[in-house]
């Protein structure tokens, strides 16, 4: 829209439909969301968890029930 106002095909009190103000509010706040997982999120907290959840799910596939208990 910025293009659009500097091309002047925009009015000045131009006001866009809700549905755009709202995609718009949402993208400029995901960015602070994804910052604040920090740079090490993915590494510490997705892959560590991919593997097992992978293995529980080809154990289910064949048919097997899991039971996860925490250590004792």
């Amino acid at each position: 829209m910025a293009k659009l106002t500097e091309k002047g095909l925009l009015r000045s009190s131009f006001v866009p439909p809700a549905e755009i103000r709202r995609l718009r509010d949402d993208t400029r706040l995901r960015e602070d969301v994804t910052h604040d997982l920090g740079p090490d999120f993915y590494t510490n907290r997705i892959l560590t968890q991919r593997g097992p959840r992978n293995h529980l799910a080809h154990l289910a596939a064949m048919g097997y029930r899991v039971t996860i208990e925490p250590p004792a």
